[in-house]
């Protein structure tokens, strides 16, 4: 089987497709054992990883202005006040409340109310963006 033909006229021929599908005939062995490999430790990977699950909000923090010895100014709170109101008690309780206990056996077994609130309190964390009024709320 010649795959490259001259017709004589200075123009070299290629493979036809009865070719192609012989050679992928003979190779069918190969490709076939490098296509169930890879599908293999792909799912094997994906399996083994763990779900995470995040979503995050920024906030726009509305800053209070002040006059100040005859000067108007823009007064903020540091972002240890929000910190404190996500670590409150009160505020996990209410979103421990509306979000519902449910919501939580999937990554509590035996969920309790007080599980569920250690769990928001170690999984939300608040920062700083490059914008002084705003706020990233992250929750794994």
């Amino acid at each position: 089987m010649n795959t490259l033909q001259y017709s004589g006229t200075g123009v070299v021929s290629g493979m036809h497709l009865k070719e192609y599908v012989a050679m992928l005939m003979r190779h069918k062995l190969i490709i076939l054992s490098t296509a169930i490999s890879v599908a293999v430790a792909t799912a094997v990977f994906v399996i083994q990883i763990p779900d995470i699950y995040e979503s995050f909000s920024r906030i726009v923090v509305e800053q209070k202005s002040e006059v100040v010895g005859g000067i108007m100014a823009n007064v903020s709170r540091p972002l240890s006040f929000y910190q404190g109101i996500l670590d409150s008690r009160t505020f996990q309780e209410n979103v421990v409340d509306s979000i519902g206990l449910p919501a939580f056996a999937a990554a509590l077994p035996q969920v309790t109310r007080e599980k569920a609130m250690e769990y928001l309190a170690a999984n939300v964390e608040i920062k700083e963006t490059q914008y002084t009024s705003f706020l990233k709320l992250n929750f794994r």
